[in-house]
């Protein structure tokens, strides 16, 4: 029965890697320039947020398959704890009338639930991952088909004149030596007036005791947000009240807050990081694919299934702990 319960926690799938973060250029002197040089730079804007859309929609494809993967971790361990558990029945089973023979029958029952569980579990994330890799590879080919435009003849003509204009920028003559000054007469040496008499210096006031900073309207209203979500079910790529995942909860949150911050939890990583003496409410707690909000007290709240509220922690199911960090800077 230990056997079978060791042979469960071999079949824990491994967690996806997720993109690094990343943050697009702001292209917002783009056009501007484009004008300079008498053409137009909307095919580049438009491939640039195109491209920023695919990196997007890649990066949550792959959040939400480690968040699949999280739930059938979750799963296969709650079945071998089960089985652990029931099996203590196992005793009371060999001496009633069924004996011996009865309780090897009911271990056995019970170790072929288990493991006829443990396969449904792998088979429903195996399809899951099937339709997911599906999307990811229609939307990585759509993103390596994206034709990125290249250096026009107006672009090239106008990198030749500044090349040009800056060859006949000539370099300013030096400036020419001051004339020395008309020889003076020494003056006459003036006795220095003696030192002020020193005056006693009052004690300065003593420091004032630091205080905790108080933390961020903006930063309390995304907890708010969050908390009126408290029960609302987990929902892979969820971003709505209807349903969450664990980067549309925060990223939604924050939007209430009159801040948007990126949706993907991998790009979440924005504003300043924080140490854990620093928290203060609205600030993230983020992993490799997980992200959670810090509330207060100690605590802070996930889409978890359903969305909760639970202890700060550094640890979730083997993902890299990204740290704490701060979007309103």
């Amino acid at each position: 029965m230990l056997g079978t319960a060791g042979t469960l926690s071999t079949m824990l799938p491994v967690d996806l890697p997720t993109l690094p973060g990343f943050h697009m250029p702001d292209f917002k002197d783009f056009n501007p320039l484009a004008q300079v040089a008498n053409t137009s730079g909307a095919s580049r804007a438009d491939a640039a947020t195109a491209l920023a859309g695919y990196r997007a929609t890649i990066s949550d494809s792959l959040l939400r398959g480690s968040a699949r993967i999280s739930t059938a971790a979750f799963e296969l361990s709650s079945i071998a704890a089960g089985l652990v558990r029931n099996a203590m029945a196992a005793p009371a089973v060999a001496a009633s009338p069924a004996g011996p023979l009865g309780a090897t029958a009911f271990v056995a029952g019970l170790i072929a639930d288990a493991l006829n569980n443990a396969m449904q579990v792998l088979e429903a994330l195996e399809k899951d991952l099937h339709s997911i890799a599906g999307a990811l590879t229609a939307e990585t080919s759509a993103a390596m088909g994206r034709a990125v435009p290249g250096p026009g003849p107006i672009t090239e003509k106008a990198h030749g004149d500044l090349q040009r204009l800056a060859s006949m920028t000539v370099a300013p003559a030096p400036a020419a030596p001051a004339p020395e000054p008309p020889g003076t007469r020494p003056a006459a040496a003036v006795a220095a007036p003696p030192p002020p008499a020193p005056v006693q210096a009052s004690a300065p006031p003593p420091e004032p005791t630091p205080t905790q900073a108080p933390g961020s309207p903006v930063g309390a209203a995304a907890v708010a947000a969050a908390k009126s979500q408290l029960g609302t079910p987990y929902v892979w790529g969820g971003a709505t009240p209807g349903g969450f995942d664990c980067s549309g909860l925060t990223s939604w949150a924050y939007k209430q807050a009159g801040l948007d911050i990126p949706r993907v939890a991998a790009d979440q990583t924005v504003g300043r990081q924080v140490s854990y003496d620093e928290l203060q409410p609205g600030d993230l707690v983020l992993w490799s694919g997980h992200a959670a909000m810090y509330a207060g007290d100690g605590m802070m709240i996930e889409a978890g299934d359903p969305v909760q509220m639970n202890p700060v922690r550094t640890e979730n199911l083997g993902m890299t702990f990204r740290g704490f960090w701060r979007p309103t800077g």
